[in-house]
């Protein structure tokens, strides 16, 4: 009996998180005030989801954080990023080449600026959600990455000195 009362607890407790009852809360709305380098505002076409600012040959890693209601997978797009800026699963994902788009429950962008990359850059990432019988629906945001010049090691330069 003992055993059945415990089966019982273990399987209400793990049916809401597998289908979606138990699921992070989303995280609240990223205040641009918080943004601690110029950037043009323009250029911000969706809501504002993080700001960082990387040294050059630093890599870059970010959990992109959602939260879907229903549970469902989600779906994750780079509408705009560096083009050796990767997309990595940090969960359960399915890669579908013929759509090279990546769906799953969580996603990780990976990035190694050069000097070529210094200044502002917008990546502007979308999630759409994969419900089995209605059309998906989607949210957008942009992440800001400023990229300053790496720390570059000292030179030793000649020895001056004054003559008699």
């Amino acid at each position: 009996m003992k055993k059945l009362i415990l089966i019982c607890c273990v399987v209400i407790l793990l049916i809401p998180m597998v289908f979606g009852g138990l699921l992070p809360e989303p995280s609240p709305p990223y205040d641009p005030g918080d943004v601690k380098f110029l950037y043009d505002s323009n250029k911000v076409f969706y809501k504002l989801i993080g700001s960082v600012t990387i040294p050059t040959g630093q890599d870059f890693t970010c959990e992109i954080n959602y939260y879907d209601p229903d549970g469902d997978i989600i779906r994750l797009i780079l509408l705009a990023a560096p083009k050796e800026m990767t997309v990595n699963p940090s969960g359960p994902t399915e890669y579908v080449p013929w759509q090279n788009d990546y769906f799953g429950y969580g996603w990780q962008l990976s990035w190694t600026p050069s000097e070529v990359d210094i200044g502002v850059h917008y990546i502007d990432v979308k999630i759409e959600d994969a419900p089995i019988s209605q059309d998906p629906l989607t949210d957008m945001g942009t992440l800001l990455i400023n990229v300053v010049p790496g720390n570059k090691p000292p030179v030793i330069g000649g020895c001056s000195y004054a003559r008699p």
